[in-house]
């Protein structure tokens, strides 16, 4: 009874093995690759966007303060006219501040005035049309406005060119991934993980604007690129 007790463990038990071979067969041979891939794309700039501000000093807070609205005021009559949308102007900020009296060291000796009060006020724009960025440098440049800085040019959405770009990295990492099955005899299955990391905004371009004479600003916005990295996990076969 023993003898045949152990014989028929011992049947369940091969039974079970040749079961998981035939079900899983050569399990020792599977196996995973991790790789990387990447993508970019040069794409031109959507958006230029300037700061501008207006700072006046005088002996008399208010009139320093009405000398400031007035200039801001005809400025941003001038965006509106030029097609500025509301939006697309946003104050970043209005400061007024009582100049301190010091003592300014200066040779050889000769007189020095110091306005007692100083008032300011400064705006952000965004251009919507890049064509139309030297354009809109001019008009800065004959205002009232005391500094003026810009255009910096940017991608506002991405969400455009993010499907492509996903695609092709994820693309990039296949290709790896198939080399070093191939390089290890191996063959490449199906994909099991992915995500993605490191993703990388375009730089802004600025430029400096100053005073020039009658002669447009040459403005070049050039092109900006997007980039978009994945790791991505491969089983092997």
């Amino acid at each position: 009874m023993d003898r045949f007790g152990s014989f028929g463990r011992l049947l369940v038990g091969l039974l079970v093995v040749v079961a998981a071979v035939y079900l899983f067969p050569y399990p020792w041979k599977t196996g995973m690759v991790t790789v990387t891939g990447e993508a970019k794309m040069d794409t031109q700039p959507q958006v230029a966007s300037f700061n501008a501000s207006v700072t006046v000093s005088d002996d008399n807070k208010d009139t320093a303060v009405s000398m400031v609205n007035t200039k801001m005021t005809e400025l941003i009559a001038s965006l509106k006219q030029f097609g500025i949308v509301d939006s697309d102007i946003q104050t970043q900020s209005v400061t007024t501040y009582e100049n301190q009296n010091a003592e300014i060291l200066i040779y050889p000796p000769r007189g020095v005035t110091q306005k007692k009060w100083t008032a300011s006020n400064s705006i952000e724009v965004k251009l919507r049309d890049t064509t139309k960025a030297s354009a809109l440098t001019d008009l800065f440049n004959n205002s009232g406005a005391t500094g003026v800085s810009g255009p910096n040019f940017t991608i506002d959405n991405t969400k455009t060119y993010d499907a492509e770009l996903l695609s092709k990295a994820v693309a990039d990492a296949r290709s790896k991934a198939e080399k070093m099955a191939l390089a290890g005899g191996r063959k490449l299955g199906k994909m099991t993980s992915v995500s993605e990391f490191g993703i990388s905004q375009p730089v802004p371009y600025a430029l400096e604007t100053k005073a020039r004479d009658a002669v447009g600003s040459p403005i070049e916005p050039g092109t900006q690129t997007l980039y978009r990295t994945v790791t991505v996990t491969f089983e092997l076969k």
